[in-house]
């Protein structure tokens, strides 16, 4: 059953959201893939909300930045705004795709991910479809404590994992396809596309995760992309970085495509994509590589305060 919402309730609840969003915290809260509130026992985790046009990709950028805890979510919560003119049949299949994403493979093991709430509304105005993807649930320890560490984590490794600009560019790609087919041809750009449909499955990279407990710190790109993760990284530590930008994993397809529109390709936004800082950068990469996922060491925490890209002498700043 879609709920009508009225647009002034729905105006309100999104100035609501966007104030939610306001940063009141200090740069390196507002940095963080996941809240934790510490409940003596274990670290009670909220992640924060993803936003996309589909359940299908607010669940995975939302899982994305949630895994870097180190543990999958226990539960979710989901809110769907629909476009104007979307009808029973659109609701129901966005459910059935929130329903077959909560079952995940682990390892050997399954789990399920509980939804707490589907909430579906049908918007007076709204285009294009909303959803908001939380997830909650515990883990035995604190994602964030190595950062109260930043002296320690000096001189440690940077290591990319996932290619940079993959959604970003696969957006643009599709918003402009027949654009795209004129300038490359049909072959390239049907390949190109499914290319760029590729990303890491959640469950691999928090393998890799939990296998490596020389990995200190682990952080999502999304929007802002790769650059922004490792500017909100920086912010994280409270120290600088030094980045090789040569050997960021990009895919060729999404450095012509942002070529093509203009666009940095380490800007574009890189849902699947990590930022992590660890000792054993090179084991790392190798197994990374072995299962498919792309994986290079890129830098390395610095002393001092500056993100610099050590090609260009450049600093990265908050906008990017």
């Amino acid at each position: 059953m879609i709920n009508r919402l009225r647009e002034r309730e729905e105006n309100r609840s999104v100035i609501k959201h966007i104030r939610e969003l306001i940063p009141g915290a200090s740069p390196e809260i507002r940095g963080r893939d996941v809240a934790v509130l510490p409940t003596g026992e274990a670290a009670f985790l909220l992640s924060t909300s993803a936003v996309a046009g589909n359940v299908h990709d607010a669940w995975d950028e939302a899982l994305y930045r949630y895994i870097i805890s180190g543990s999958m979510p226990d539960a979710a919560r989901i809110r769907l705004l629909l476009k104007k003119n979307a009808g029973e049949a659109e609701a129901k299949k966005e459910a059935a795709v929130a329903n077959g994403l909560a079952e995940l493979a682990v390892g050997e093991n399954r789990t399920k991910i509980q939804i707490l709430s589907l909430d579906v509304n049908l918007s007076n105005s709204l285009d294009e479809s909303i959803c908001e993807v939380t997830f909650i649930g515990r883990a035995d320890r604190d994602p964030y404590e190595s950062a109260r560490e930043k002296k320690a984590l000096a001189g440690l490794s940077l290591v990319c994992v996932g290619n940079a600009g993959v959604y970003g560019s696969r957006q643009l790609y599709e918003d402009h396809e027949e654009e795209m087919r004129q300038s490359y041809g049909l072959t390239f750009s049907e390949l190109s596309l499914t290319r760029l449909k590729k990303k890491p499955r959640p469950e691999a990279v928090l393998d890799i995760i939990n296998r490596h407990p020389d990995i200190r710190l682990v952080k999502s790109c999304g929007h802002g992309g790769v650059y922004g993760g490792l500017w909100q990284l920086s912010q994280i530590i409270g120290t600088g970085l030094t980045i090789r930008q040569r050997d960021i994993p990009v895919l060729q397809e999404t450095v012509e495509t942002a070529e093509h529109f203009n666009q940095n390709p380490y800007m574009l936004y890189s849902s699947g994509c990590f930022v992590m800082v660890c000792e054993a950068a090179e084991q790392i990469v190798k197994e990374c590589i072995s299962i498919g996922i792309p994986a290079a060491d890129i830098g390395n925490v610095s002393e001092q305060d500056a993100c610099l890209i050590e090609e260009s002498g450049r600093h990265l700043t908050p906008v990017e």
